[in-house]
């Protein structure tokens, strides 16, 4: 399943986008947020860290995340493609539960006849 950080990531990539908020805007608190998107402030703390990293925001300690540019339109693909990127992982996780899983059947099946 894609991370909800990523969700959350995207969503305020995309409300800054639309001007909810302006460079030099503080966002609103973790806990705030966490309330908002019904998630942990863990979730909203990794969320902000892609956002940072893709320098959108800066978190000044003690007093909270600050807007320090605003993504251009085109730049939602970058939220795009970091669900599919988790999506793909997903994939790839689950295709190889899968073989295990049969691998397993087969083995089994083995033992039996």
């Amino acid at each position: 399943m894609a991370y909800k950080y990523e969700a959350v990531a995207t969503d305020l990539q995309h409300r800054m986008t639309w001007n909810e908020w302006a460079v030099g805007d503080q966002l609103p608190g973790i806990h705030e947020l966490a309330a908002h998107y019904a998630v942990s402030p863990s979730v909203v703390k990794d969320a902000q860290e892609v956002l940072r990293k893709e320098g959108f925001i800066e978190t000044r300690q003690g007093r909270g995340s600050f807007v320090v540019s605003i993504p251009e339109p085109g730049d939602m693909t970058l939220g795009i493609r970091r669900h599919l990127e988790a999506i793909r992982a997903d994939l790839a996780e689950a295709r190889d539960a899968v073989v295990r899983a049969e691998r397993r059947l087969a083995e089994l099946s083995e033992t039996i006849v």
